[in-house]
């Protein structure tokens, strides 16, 4: 059965780096690029290169579908599957809008959660939690489910602006959850987590330091969603709650300065960074308290990421969470 959800992985990755190849040519002919701040000579970068992202992974999850549908391989496809489906690609849509108009933050929260509202409906009412046990939400689930899927959509989207940084987090994050899906014996989860973590590795080749082209808010708004998707098909909440904590901290650091203050700092002559202002990111504190440039910054936040993976794989490979 792991062979189909690599299959899945495989397309989505190769979908992604055709799209994202050719999105670099014409978005630089079109002028649909974006200021790369941390470069002493900010360069025109092309944007919205989530919409590679998104587009592989739909097709990938799409092929896993095909195989469960025609060869039956795979765990048992879900009205849930089905309604987050619909539910992504809504998200992305946003996410392109935004790329595009820029919508303020409490829209861009509000639509999610909307587009999100169906999901609660094939969720069951009683949610077992660690260390507590069943809790039985009622009609609560209806709101709770959508609320959680919009706040990991713009929890992902937080912690950004450094070339690679997002995908390369979203690529430990998916990781980490693929993992415990397969330990657990819980794969439903797989029809997200595995095309999702072939379209992200496929997009960071071109993200890497020094960066093709950006993600933009369809990938950010995109990847979080999947990740909570695919947390409730897995039954692996908490696990994903703990691998986002980093953006959780973010989100309250950035509600210091009302949103909208940017993750960047003082790019000076030999690439350093550096940042004097009020501490509204982690990013901040990184550029603060180390001489860090920016491939070295992104590095720092993907080492933490790593041990918190490391944790959380251990917590749930011996049931304390």
């Amino acid at each position: 059965m792991i062979f189909n959800f690599l299959a899945g992985s495989l397309v989505s990755g190769v979908t992604t780096f055709m799209i994202i190849r050719w999105l670099i040519e014409k978005f630089t002919e079109r002028g649909i690029t974006g200021k790369d701040m941390n470069k002493k000579n900010t360069p025109d970068i092309p944007e919205m290169g989530g919409v590679g992202v998104v587009m592989g992974t739909i097709f990938g999850t799409y092929l896993l579908f095909a195989l469960y549908d025609i060869f039956d391989i795979g765990p048992r496809v879900t009205f849930f599957h089905i309604a987050s489906i619909l539910t992504l690609m809504g998200i992305a849509m946003i996410g392109m809008l935004d790329d595009l108009v820029k919508m303020n933050q409490a829209t861009k929260g509000f639509l999610p959660f909307v587009i999100a509202l169906p999901l609660g409906n094939y969720i069951p009412k009683i949610v077992t939690f660690p260390l507590v046990g069943d809790i039985n939400f009622g009609v609560g689930i209806f709101i709770i489910v959508p609320l959680s899927v919009t706040c990991a959509a713009n929890s992902t989207n937080m912690l950004e602006g450094f070339n690679g940084l997002g995908a390369g987090l979203g690529i430990i994050i998916v990781s980490a959850l693929t993992i415990m899906a397969i330990i657990n014996d819980l794969t439903a989860g797989l029809y997200f987590y595995a095309p999702l973590l072939g379209a992200l590795l496929a997009f960071y080749y071109f993200n890497k330091f020094p960066a093709k082209i950006f993600p933009g808010d369809t990938m950010t708004l995109f990847l979080g969603a999947s990740i909570a998707c695919g947390a409730y098909l897995s039954d692996l909440k908490f696990e994903t709650l703990l691998l986002l904590s980093p953006m959780v901290i973010e989100f309250f650091l950035k509600m210091r300065g009302k949103f909208e203050g940017e993750c960047f700092g003082k790019v000076d002559s030999d690439d350093m960074l550096s940042y004097s202002g009020r501490t509204e990111s982690l990013t901040h504190v990184v550029m603060k308290r180390f001489h860090v440039n920016e491939k070295s910054l992104v590095r720092i936040f993907f080492m933490v990421e790593g041990l918190l993976a490391v944790i959380v794989i251990s917590l749930n490979w011996f049931n304390i969470i």
